[in-house]
């Protein structure tokens, strides 16, 4: 009987590839062999699966169609560009991989063909690296996942690796998209493209931290890779958290990104001239009423803003008052931020609730302190609004207190820097921040 050899092109081309040839390559033993070297319109692409009959080199060969569908073709070139490990970006591809494969064939892709023993000595070592967790990590949701976490000795890096496994597995469900990388349609491709790199940030964050906790602490010359206009220490764990270390006496900002389900439209920044040039009148009246006949119209485009609205107890603040606050900001990013006795990975101090014409089904309950309003603007004006044209509104009595929610006159004056310095509009309360984006909207 003839070897059955492994022919991806046969369930249709990847619309990011020139072509879609493939060539036999080596015969890995197990499933960390198994890879896809893209070519050019010239060179085949080249597979490395078995051609045995057996059920293991049929696994191994289905496990590498699959992931010659969702290993991405410039690996070092996404890296750079999302700022991330290239091993991280690796290990997405091999972590939806293994979904995608379980969802097809009803069954763990790693039995049989994944020996766990030598990524175990390496995390029962001492100071294991982040490579070492990036390859742990891409074996989230297998079986053998599941004999890493047996066979770890310290039970405080087992504890850790079972939460960060069971968060990775629960982003994979908000990673859905990436199911559409190859599709004809480029709107569903760049979807696609930016869940993948939401969760190759993930990856790489959380493999960083682990490095932090457990592991031999980073060369600060070489470094790992940081994301700009961010301090410190930057991990987020699996719930779309990102951190910034404060700094000075702040609490480090732990910023949750949490789901946006619902519409969140609006015309904030948008403005209506009057020109003497066009394509079609608008208003014929302006004939007769302005001086320089201006009768044709110029719509600009709506710039929105960045509303960073203070939900510490001082405000007062109660649900009917914020529901009102994202009533009257459509077409806003709002971050809203509030401290309690400690900032971690698992209490978070500031949520995106509305971003990209997008708005949380509800609101957060927030602790009722202050303690990172510095970092919380600098997190606004440098990572939340588009461009220096954007508007950034603070909401907020100016009552701020850092770490232990003392007040501090530093503090107040790093924040009354920032509000110079980037042209933050300071508004005290709903009812003025109401009139301010009435007015950034075109009404009285």
């Amino acid at each position: 009987m003839a070897r059955k050899v492994p022919m991806p092109e046969s369930i249709g081309g990847r619309p990011s590839l020139p072509h879609n040839r493939y060539s036999l390559g080596s015969q890995p033993l197990t499933i960390d062999g198994v890879d896809v070297k893209f070519g050019t319109n010239t060179k085949n692409h080249v597979i490395n699966a078995p051609t045995g009959e057996g059920h293991t080199s049929r696994t191994l060969r289905r496990f590498g169609m699959i992931l010659s569908r969702y290993k991405l073709p410039d690996i070092k070139k996404r890296a750079k560009q999302w700022k991330v490990s290239e091993g991280a970006v690796e290990s997405t591809g091999k972590v939806f991989s293994h979904k995608v494969f379980r969802d097809a064939f009803g069954y763990d892709s790693t039995v049989g063909t994944v020996s766990t023993e030598l990524i175990v000595n390496l995390l029962n070592e001492p100071n294991p690296s982040k490579e070492t967790f990036v390859t742990a990590f891409s074996l989230t949701g297998t079986g053998a996942m599941r004999e890493i976490l047996d066979k770890v000795v310290d039970p405080e890096l087992k504890d850790f690796l079972e939460q960060r496994f069971s968060a990775i597995d629960s982003r994979l469900r908000w990673a859905g998209g990436i199911k559409y990388l190859n599709s004809k349609d480029s709107y569903y491709r760049r979807y696609a493209m930016r869940d993948y790199r939401d969760l190759a940030k993930d990856i790489d964050l959380i493999s960083e931290h682990a490095q932090h906790r457990f592991g031999a602490k980073p060369n600060p010359k070489e470094g790992s890779v940081r994301r700009e206009g961010e301090r410190g220490n930057p991990y987020r764990n699996l719930r779309g958290i990102e951190s910034d270390d404060g700094g000075g006496g702040w609490f480090p900002l732990f910023v949750c990104k949490p789901e946006l389900p619902l519409n969140h439209v609006g015309m904030l920044g948008r403005r209506n001239t009057f020109t003497d040039s066009g394509a079609v009148i608008r208003d014929v009246n302006r004939w007769y009423t302005d001086p320089s006949r201006r009768i044709f119209r110029h719509r600009s485009r709506a710039l929105g803003a960045v509303i960073v609205a203070d939900c510490s107890g001082s405000m007062g603040l109660d649900e009917n008052d914020l529901s009102r606050l994202m009533s009257m900001s459509a077409g806003a990013t709002v971050l809203c931020y509030s401290s309690g006795d400690t900032a971690d990975l698992d209490h978070p101090n500031a949520w995106v609730v509305a971003r990209n014409g997008r708005q949380v089904r509800s609101l957060p309950e927030f602790p009722g302190g202050n303690g990172c309003d510095g970092p919380a603007l600098r997190y606004a004006v440098r990572k939340l609004r588009h461009s220096a044209l954007q508007p950034v509104i603070w909401i907020s009595d100016q009552r701020v207190t850092g770490n232990g929610d003392r007040h501090d006159r530093e503090l107040l004056r790093e924040c009354q820097s920032l509000v110079k310095t980037y042209g933050i509009r300071v508004v005290e309360d709903l009812d003025e921040a109401q009139q301010l984006l009435r007015t950034l909207q075109g009404k009285a």
